[in-house]
């Protein structure tokens, strides 16, 4: 299959759907002759203000706190090498397989855009990095999310032959990988230096991973919380259209029909008028969790398809520095999943405890069938406790925190970097919530109905989800180590969201 680069938006999906073609070897590249014949254009204008009298920020002058200092002529040939190595000072171990070819994608896809000024050849290079799989290893630590600068000369260093790269789950030499593949970089021209570094696409690639597993990990929450519904037997009403139509919270409406959908056909009869809060307002919170996602996927979209470089082409012979490295509704954004991501895991945990009380529940404390001395599930309060004590603690905000650097010419910062990488881990401990979530309703399903599979009180999802964990997880008959039963039924439950992609999701 060939992409042919035309300046149309790409979406969310469609960058993981072009992620995956690449990894799997489906996916080669081109670029339309009308977008070749703009960069051919605007390069010229770039070599054209090489040695303009005028200063041009990273063309012919320094930059950050140098940004004063004009370059003489025979300082300019030589500035593209000073650019990349005197920025590479990013720090700590390598963030993950595929940060670095998220970011070479993401890069392939503004360049491709124009107004940046790369040259025809540093593009070319690019589009050849990317059908290798070329997956740039980047320090964890170095970007505070004005341009991604020093996170961004490692990427770089990466794909002149001077780095390391991500192969095979191993690090290993680029120069000793561009010569087993026969791959040659281009001599840099104009401002590729600054083309290779000065964007926010380590950003972006983050943020992608972040708000790829926070929808992940919040529908994993959606069915772990159905599970507990019809553990807890509890009043399914809640869920009614004419109620959540009443008024419009953000996705209210939609989540409590997703449920509608699922468990209308039930005859149940409630066991309570009204059910504890972390029941009723399920679809509110995570309405609004969704939301949150959706909007920050939006903002996400909105980078991809800018140009976040600067200084940038713009009409003939005119380059003008710009702001557009900065991003804080993309920080901002996250910070705020963060925030309803703890609202709806407090919700799994006291879900699990209210199931855990035999007084609302209606079963045996703590869900063990043998009782006195045995501790049942109540032990796994004190970890769901933890692991909620470090989601909340990840929803404390970052991108306020701005130290000015560059002799405080850069005195304003998003810290996005950093907000991506918080949500990322909030996203994983939540899976662990869910999962743990998920193996408590099971057990209390068990409790509840004598034979799971051939009850009519029992939706046909929660059904499957039942069958896939007890495939693999017995039910607690007696107290037994259960830690791997937690990391199991997470799994499990995981494997099950991104199975059903198409169905039952609120996302896909």
């Amino acid at each position: 299959m060939i992409y042919k680069f035309d300046n149309e938006k790409i979406t969310f999906n469609d960058f993981f759907i072009k992620l995956n073609l690449i990894k799997t070897d489906k996916l080669k590249f081109s670029i339309s002759d009308r977008v070749l014949k703009k960069i051919n254009t605007e390069f010229e204008i770039i070599k054209n203000n090489l040695n303009s009298s005028a200063p041009v920020y990273g063309i012919n002058t320094g930059l950050g706190g140098n940004l004063n200092y004009k370059l003489q002529s025979n300082e300019v040939s030589n500035f593209q090498d000073y650019i990349i190595k005197g920025r590479a000072v990013s720090a700590g171990n390598y963030l993950s397989q595929n940060i670095g070819l998220k970011t070479l994608l993401a890069r392939c896809i503004q360049t491709s855009r124009g107004k940046t000024g790369i040259s025809p050849g540093l593009l070319k290079f690019f589009l050849k990095c990317l059908e290798e799989k070329i997956d740039p290893a980047i320090p964890e630590f170095g970007s505070i999310g004005s341009g991604d600068l020093t996170q961004n000369a490692s990427f770089g260093l990466s794909l002149i032959g001077k780095g390391q790269v991500w192969q095979n789950n191993k690090i290993r030499n680029s120069k000793s990988l561009f010569k087993s593949l026969k791959l040659k970089s281009p001599k840099f021209e104009g401002k590729d230096a600054m083309v290779l570094i000065n964007h926010s696409c380590l950003s972006l690639a983050l943020s992608a991973q972040a708000l790829y597993q926070a929808k992940i990990s919040l529908m994993m929450l959606q069915f772990s919380s159905l599970l507990s519904i019809e553990a807890f037997q509890a009043n399914i009403k809640i869920f009614t259209p004419e109620i959540n139509r009443l008024r419009y919270s953000p996705n209210q409406k939609e989540c409590a029909n997703w449920f509608y959908n699922i468990l209308n056909s039930l005859k149940v009869t409630p066991r309570r008028i009204q059910d504890p809060l972390s029941f009723r307002t399920i679809s509110v919170c995570h309405g609004l969790a969704i939301t949150n996602i959706k909007q920050s996927i939006s903002y996400w979209e909105n980078e991809l398809n800018s140009t976040t470089d600067s200084p940038v082409v713009l009409g003939k012979n005119k380059l003008y520095s710009t702001p557009n490295f900065h991003n804080p509704a993309l920080s901002h954004s996250m910070e705020s999943i963060m925030l309803s991501n703890t609202t709806i895991s407090n919700g799994s945990v006291q879900r699990m405890q209210r199931l855990m009380d035999s007084k609302l529940s209606g079963l045996n404390s703590y869900l063990s069938p043998v009782g006195g001395k045995s501790a049942g599930f109540a032990p796994s309060q004190k970890t769901a406790a933890s692991i909620l004590a470090e989601i909340r603690h990840l929803a404390l905000p970052i991108s306020f925190d701005a130290s000015p650097v560059s002799d405080s010419v850069e005195d304003m910062s998003t810290m996005t970097p950093s907000s991506a990488k918080k949500l990322i881990k909030q996203s994983q401990l939540i899976k662990l919530i869910s999962g743990m979530e998920c193996l408590v309703a099971c057990q209390a399903l068990d409790m509840r109905y004598e034979n799971v599979l051939n009850s009519k009180k029992i939706s046909q999802v929660t059904k499957n989800i039942w069958k896939n964990i007890r495939n693999s997880i017995d039910k607690i008959s007696d107290d037994r180590p259960m830690e791997n039963d937690i990391n199991t039924s997470s799994l499990i439950l995981e494997e099950f969201v991104k199975s059903n992609k198409t169905k039952n999701n609120l996302f896909f």
